[in-house]
């Protein structure tokens, strides 16, 4: 015998396959929504720019010899 699918045979195996898919959309959108129904809220991105620090040279006075007198501080804008 042949081993090729008649015509009649294909259209017969296929009759429930419409029905299978729109299942399965279903299906996936229901636990599509009740998994995505307890999911955190997703909130954008921020961005926002680091600070620029620097260090300099604060004057702090006079030491006992006359020198002036400096302190390292940290100077953020």
């Amino acid at each position: 015998g042949s081993s090729l699918a008649t015509p009649t045979e294909a259209h017969a195996g296929g009759k429930h396959i419409g029905a299978a898919i729109l299942g399965g959309i279903v299906a996936g959108a229901i636990i599509g929504g009740a998994a995505r129904a307890h999911a955190q809220p997703s909130y954008g991105v921020v961005y926002q720019p680091q600070p620029r620090c620097w260090k300099e040279n604060q004057f702090v006075g006079y030491d006992g010899y006359g020198r002036q007198v400096y302190q390292r501080v940290t100077v953020c804008n």
